[in-house]
């Protein structure tokens, strides 16, 4: 490895030795390989998604190989006779699930084998910021999907929120504040979360359960401590052509929160009445990103009953031209 003093990435050494393949000789990596392989982590930025959807999915994908056997897997097992563990299907599966966690180390060993500062540095630490997002995005999803998942795929339409994570806008935390309950009553203010795609929006009320969990070895005697487990309920769609975004003036100047709410009328056959949503967000930026991705998602909308209005008025032209 490099001194932190010295000047380039001359004497950064690549090992390609790994599981079955035979031991090949250090190579060194040059200055300009090292940039190569940073500009390539940055220019792949946007194409980590596959990533985030690959992995959210993995947890089901790996339950339904536990389901019984099926032609497919017998296929895969007869490409392994030998019965070779790292050359089976579950270990295919989960190898993206580790790479995805080993690129920022691979960076981090390169920037710490480079004089600081330098402009080599400057380079690997850009591309160790891209793939340390993607490696958290990655993280945030797949807590989304295992999170709400089975509750969206439970309703009537049956989305599958892990293969739509390319159309996710937003996501975070609200309040309803007028919500009602199953007999039309009002209630207290609902806390869930909200979901954005970019032309659906879904509601989901945080329930929380208490749970025993033993403290220590089974052989001692702590006694159970209880804990707080988090789920959540699917409420309502929300018919994001009639969002009606609006900024609210902080509570207090001590209120570092800012709020703003957001009117709708749900779905025909929805759970709960119209309400009103707010968002205590917990920084400009959070509430801008929020407020730009409902407005994107009604215009998305609009623009897609407007298209299927005009297709629908040509078509009513054709067959009068026909007659």
């Amino acid at each position: 490895q490099q001194q932190q003093g010295g000047g380039g990435g001359g004497e950064l050494l690549s090992s390609t030795a790994t599981g079955t393949l035979p031991v090949t000789p250090a190579t060194p990596l040059t200055d300009a390989m090292i940039a190569n392989i940073a500009s390539i982590f940055k220019k792949a930025k946007e194409g980590f998604i596959a990533y985030a959807m690959y992995c959210s999915n993995y947890n089901q994908s790996a339950a339904l190989l536990n389901e019984g056997r099926t032609p497919f897997l017998d296929w895969c097992d007869a490409r392994n006779p030998s019965g070779n563990q790292s050359s089976s299907l579950q270990s295919y599966l989960i190898k993206p699930v580790q790479r995805i966690l080993k690129y920022p180390l691979l960076l981090k060993e390169m920037r710490d084998c480079l004089a600081d500062p330098s402009e080599l540095r400057t380079v690997v630490v850009e591309a160790l910021r891209v793939v340390t997002g993607a490696a958290n995005y990655t993280n945030e999803m797949t807590r989304l999907v295992d999170a709400f998942a089975t509750e969206m795929k439970a309703r009537p339409n049956h989305i599958s929120l892990g293969a739509c994570l390319d159309e996710l806008l937003w996501h975070g935390e609200v309040a309803w504040l007028n919500a009602l309950d199953d007999k039309g009553k009002s209630r207290k203010a609902a806390f869930g979360h909200l979901i954005v795609l970019k032309t659906q929006a879904f509601f989901f009320e945080s329930r929380e359960r208490k749970e025993a969990v033993r403290r220590g070895s089974r052989s001692g005697s702590t006694p159970s401590m209880p804990t707080t487990v988090y789920s959540f309920k699917y409420v309502a769609s929300i018919d994001p052509a009639s969002l009606v975004v609006e900024d609210l003036a902080p509570e207090s100047e001590n209120d570092v929160q800012l709020s703003f709410t957001f009117a709708f009328t749900p779905l025909p056959g929805s759970e709960i009445g119209p309400g009103r949503l707010v968002l205590q967000a917990a920084d400009e930026a959070h509430r801008q990103h929020a407020m730009a991705s409902l407005k994107k998602c009604k215009e998305a909308v609009l623009a897609q009953r407007s298209a299927a209005l005009a297709s629908a008025a040509g078509d009513g032209a054709a067959e009068r031209y026909e007659i």
